[in-house]
């Protein structure tokens, strides 16, 4: 099946309203149309997914991105399952985007008071304040194969940052 463009605006997360699942609400677009909203109260009932109206454009939207989610599978103790309904599809989809966004978040908390480097594909954290100095003493180090974050512009830092630490998180060298 042809892969169906499911995202959100104004995703909203509350960590501290989220009990039993994930408390939040977003605004829906499909295929790049808004076709509603989705919201779930945290306590471990579903989410509700409220359209903007009932024309037959969204109707034929919201069904091709049911369809599709019912093709998506997620996996748990290496046994895969088939979604059930395109609303827990969402959930999962705004589990990513929840957690995407804290790891952005805990980049850019970083590279204020430490330095993120990339070496051999790994991610390292320095505990040192970043300098110029630094920076050198890296690349004497580690050669041109270094690539320090705190140089980069914040988006492609966080991006890089974002690759490597939902891999594993980062492990600390001197």
């Amino acid at each position: 099946m042809t892969p169906v463009a499911i995202t959100f605006k104004g995703l909203r997360s509350f960590a501290s309203l989220s009990h039993e699942t994930m408390c939040y609400r977003a605004t829906v677009y499909v295929q790049g149309q808004r076709v509603g909203t989705i919201e779930n109260r945290g306590d471990g009932g579903c989410s509700h997914l409220v359209l903007v109206d009932r024309s037959p454009e969204v109707a034929a939207l919201v069904e091709q991105a049911r369809a599709f989610a019912l093709t998506q599978s997620w996996t748990l103790d290496s046994k895969a399952y088939r979604y059930q309904l395109l609303e827990d599809y969402i959930d999962a989809l705004v589990a990513v985007e929840a957690d995407r966004r804290a790891i952005e978040d805990r980049c850019r908390r970083m590279l204020k008071g430490r330095v993120l480097v990339v070496v051999d594909q790994k991610l390292f954290e320095v505990r040192a304040k970043p300098s110029q100095a630094v920076y050198e003493a890296l690349r004497a180090r580690h050669g041109k194969d270094v690539t320090i974050l705190n140089e980069l512009p914040a988006a492609e830092a966080a991006a890089i940052y974002v690759r490597h630490a939902t891999v594993g998180d980062a492990e600390e060298t001197a």
